[in-house]
């Protein structure tokens, strides 16, 4: 496009130096040049409605990759949930450390699957509270685990108990803070009981 442009500029020119006006150039015809006007604000208003379709796209693309993650992500916390819940019930502390020794892998490996991600403006708080979130999940982890060391090695527990229970209250509140940044951003997370009603 922008060749024929330049094209009909040229031959604008020629036009105007061959004709027989004393300077050797004449003006533009102005029915042409208004054409022209016209031409280039159309490509102009496509360009900028072609940049906002991308932008669109890329926050459909951004929430349906996130909420992809986040549903395996909580898919699995519920999984892992039960079986502590049944480790504990059975005092099985060796079940509890390997269980919480996977969790922080896994949790680690969704941490980089979040920083591959590139959030739009309007998902970057969201984005930020998702991983804030999950690495306060990572520091319970890890500090129920060396509780859990502690009680199966016969060592004192009173100092780890209270930094479990404070690592613990971190997670709740980061969780708060997800699901309140969730709500304002419209996104929601279909769990595993949800899925199980259908």
């Amino acid at each position: 496009m922008e060749d024929d442009l330049s094209k009909n500029f040229a031959g604008a020119e020629l036009e105007s130096e061959s004709s027989g006006s004393p300077s050797g150039r004449s003006k533009a015809n102005p029915i042409y040049v208004s054409l022209c006007v016209i031409l280039l604000a159309g490509v102009v208003v496509l360009g900028v409605l072609y940049v906002l379709s991308l932008r669109g796209g890329e926050t459909k693309g951004y929430e349906k990759r996130w909420r992809t993650v986040m549903v395996e992500f909580q898919n699995r916390v519920e999984k892992d949930d039960k079986s502590a819940e049944r480790y504990s019930e059975n005092k099985d502390m060796t079940s509890l450390l390997r269980l919480a020794n996977n969790r922080i892998e896994y949790f680690r490996d969704v941490i980089g699957r979040l920083l591959e991600l590139t959030p739009p403006e309007r998902y970057r708080k969201l984005h930020v509270l998702t991983a804030h979130y999950i690495f306060t999940l990572i520091d319970q982890l890890e500090a129920q685990k060396e509780l859990n060391e502690a009680l199966l090695e016969g060592k004192p527990t009173e100092d780890l108990s209270k930094i479990a229970e404070s690592a613990k209250a971190r997670a709740q509140q980061g969780l708060q803070e997800l699901l309140i940044e969730m709500q304002k951003a419209g996104v929601t997370i279909e769990t595993v009981e949800k899925k199980s009603k259908k």
